[in-house]
């Protein structure tokens, strides 16, 4: 797992908290080489193209979509 920034550091990006995601190794390389371009989704997730079609989510960084729900998820505290 790296961190991508999005946009792209090395074209200008910044290094804030809320500009950084998780990437794989190969899509982070894949970015840098430009044969992959990152789209911020409108919920704020990184999306990732190669221009041909929509982008996608690697849902690997989000292991919680893939899970099912906890039927008794406790309480919050404060």
């Amino acid at each position: 797992c790296e961190v991508h920034h999005a946009p792209d550091w090395a074209r200008g990006g910044r290094t804030d908290a809320d500009k950084q995601f998780f990437a794989c190794g190969a899509d982070h390389a894949m970015a840098t080489k430009g044969e992959l371009r990152t789209v911020i989704t409108d919920n704020g997730r990184l999306g990732w193209t190669d221009g041909t079609g929509p982008p996608e989510i690697n849902h690997a960084h989000h292991p919680e979509e893939l899970l099912p729900g906890d039927p008794d998820p406790p309480e919050p505290t404060r």
